[in-house]
């Protein structure tokens, strides 16, 4: 990989080996006199990788034999990495949604609109943001060359974060209304 305009003397490349116990693999490789990187990990199947300098983190999709090229700016933490090599499908589309759906639908940002909307409202709310990121995914150009379990990773966490919306409802509705008023949950 390549930095531009770097704050430290290294990248921090870490991934989770056990989401359970959140437990973390990292290796540190530091900067050549250009700025460049290079490392092996030591992966079983495809995963989320971050690499992180002083101010910026760039979230990867990466796949055992992968060979991946990331060039990004430090000091520019909104501007889109580039990502190129073998295998690197699942991360250029990683960080184009990102950029377009991650900015709209930022966990913050979704569960904010619980102060303006009651629960119906909210429900189909989060159902239309998961029917968005699945269009997302299904409209996307090189669909077919991504690989099936990054697929299913993305699918089954789009799921998984509409319950965990849902779920949180009633305890930021409580917090946003500072306990005024009934959240008027609907059946289910």
């Amino acid at each position: 990989g390549q930095v531009e305009n770097p704050t430290g003397e290294e990248v921090e490349v870490f991934y989770y080996k056990e989401f359970v116990t959140n437990s973390l693999e990292s290796v540190t490789l530091p900067l050549d006199g250009n700025n460049a990187f290079e490392g092996t990990l030591p992966m079983t199947e495809g995963q989320f990788v971050y690499l992180r300098v002083p101010g910026r983190t760039v979230q990867l999709y990466l796949l055992p034999g992968a060979d991946v090229r990331v060039a990004f700016d430090a000091a520019d933490p909104d501007g889109l990495p580039e990502v190129s090599g073998e295998q690197s499908l699942e991360s250029r589309f990683f960080l184009e949604y990102h950029q377009q759906l991650g900015s709209r639908y930022g966990r913050m940002m979704v569960l904010e609109r619980v102060a303006d909307l009651d629960a119906a409202a909210f429900m189909d709310f989060v159902r239309g943001v998961e029917q968005e990121k699945r269009a997302f995914l299904n409209d996307y150009e090189e669909r077919a060359g991504l690989d099936p379990g990054f697929v299913q990773t993305l699918t089954t966490g789009f799921r998984y974060e509409t319950y965990q919306f849902l779920l949180e409802y009633p305890r930021y509705h409580a917090y946003l209304t500072q306990g005024e008023g009934d959240p008027n949950l609907p059946e289910g």
